[in-house]
């Protein structure tokens, strides 16, 4: 058995919403990249922001909790977290 199907068996692969998603998730632990599988490919993604925004501010409005958009780092395109921004921008 390899590697990434022993993992993925123990722990279970999330589902993805896209064609490469399992390939990507299968790569990403083959090289322990936890970053990438923590942050991004449990996640639904948008390729837009103001889609990401559009989807936020419904959710929001159905379950009265704030959700933020933030471009990911791993894929580039835009997820949602309940998290409060780690880094405003502070005025000068």
């Amino acid at each position: 058995m390899h590697k990434c199907d022993e993992i993925c068996s123990i722990k279970g692969m999330p589902r993805g919403k896209d064609p490469d998603y399992e390939q990507r998730y299968r790569s990403a632990v083959a090289s322990s990249d936890l970053g990438l599988i923590k942050m991004c490919l449990g996640k639904n993604s948008y390729e837009t922001a103001e889609k990401a925004e559009e989807v936020a501010r419904n959710r929001s409005s159905k379950t009265r909790m704030p959700l933020r958009v933030y471009e990911c780092p791993h894929c580039h395109k835009f997820h949602l977290t309940k998290q409060p921004n780690r880094n405003p921008l502070k005025a000068a």
